[in-house]
């Protein structure tokens, strides 16, 4: 553990493009935009993790699912598989963290 305790010390350890002009460097940081980005953000985090659970609700679903004991059994088992799988990457919450998700880029 070392203290640093001078500018010239800390870009021992960063380079000027990580430090902000109050130590000498050349990053821009604007407080104001942070809240901005975060306030953006954490609808959209909350969002993610909906979808998450969602994800993860239809794997149970499969992975609790008795397999088909015979070969139409199991072309309709996958059938309905595939129309699951399409049904949540269709989802319309799914589109609308996509959007919100570009934007936040933006």
């Amino acid at each position: 553990f070392k203290l640093i305790t001078t500018v010239q010390d800390l870009k021992k350890y960063f380079d000027a493009d990580q430090l902000t002009p109050e130590f000498n460097g050349t990053f821009h940081y604007d407080h104001d935009d942070w809240i901005r980005f975060r306030i953006k953000l954490e609808p959209f985090m909350t969002g993610c993790r909906s979808a998450a659970k969602l994800a993860m609700g239809v794997m149970h679903q499969f992975t609790n699912t008795k397999l088909g004991d015979s070969v139409p059994e199991c072309k309709i088992l996958l059938e309905q598989h595939q129309q699951k799988v399409k049904e949540v990457f269709e989802d319309s919450r799914l589109s609308a963290l996509q959007v919100e998700g570009e934007q936040i880029l933006i």
